[in-house]
């Protein structure tokens, strides 16, 4: 088991590592920061969902694997 102290001195190290800004998640513990907006509108979201293709359908359902 790590002393507090310790845990801190190897997070300093790992921070003084260049390529901890390039890395994320459970690497350094931060995940980037994503825009809260939506891309699309309800509206657009409800077209596109409407106006799939059979086929397009069938491959969506294909990853339902409640045996529903």
């Amino acid at each position: 088991m790590k002393s507090r102290a310790q845990v801190l001195q190897e997070l300093e190290q790992a921070k003084a590592d260049p390529t901890w800004n390039t890395r994320e998640g459970e690497a350094t513990g931060s995940w980037p920061h994503v825009n809260a907006a939506p891309a699309k509108t309800r509206a657009q979201v409800i077209h596109e969902l409407e106006s799939l293709t059979a086929a397009e359908k069938a491959y969506i359902d294909s990853f339902d694997n409640t045996g529903a």
